[in-house]
């Protein structure tokens, strides 16, 4: 699955952002030459991501990141309006208003402390509770 899936969806990926470059991301041209070849990789690269998980599920390799994933998957709605809540804050007038005064580097920042707080207090909740608290 890795080798089939990466090994062929990411060239064709590949090609599908060269043409688009080629074309100067006109989007005539960018929304049909650029996608004829991602819609073929697409499925091809996820099936490799389905792959790389299998093959991590099985091994211990970053076992505190699945015991994180595993509490995020059994109280998903908490942490999904959790996640909501965070991002809305962070980012609109309500909250610290930051969109559009962040760069690229900043919001993956965001995004990455937000996980880690959710991935932290799904496992500390559920040390005590069966469920979240929303669910």
């Amino acid at each position: 699955m890795l080798l089939w899936g990466f090994g062929i969806g990411i060239p064709l990926s590949m090609i599908g952002l060269a043409l688009s470059y080629l074309f100067g991301w006109n989007w005539r041209y960018s929304q049909f030459l650029g996608q004829i070849s991602n819609t073929i990789a697409t499925p091809l690269i996820a099936t490799a991501y389905i792959g790389t998980i299998m093959i991590w599920s099985r091994k211990a390799f970053l076992q505190f990141v699945k015991t994180g994933l595993e509490s995020v998957g059994r109280t998903t709605l908490t942490c999904y309006l959790i996640r909501f809540i965070l991002s809305t804050f962070v980012f609109y007038r309500f909250g610290l208003g930051l969109y559009g005064y962040v760069n690229r580097f900043e919001q993956v920042l965001t995004v990455l402390s937000i996980w880690i707080f959710i991935l932290i207090f799904a496992y500390r909740w559920l040390q005590k509770f069966q469920y979240g608290p929303i669910e």
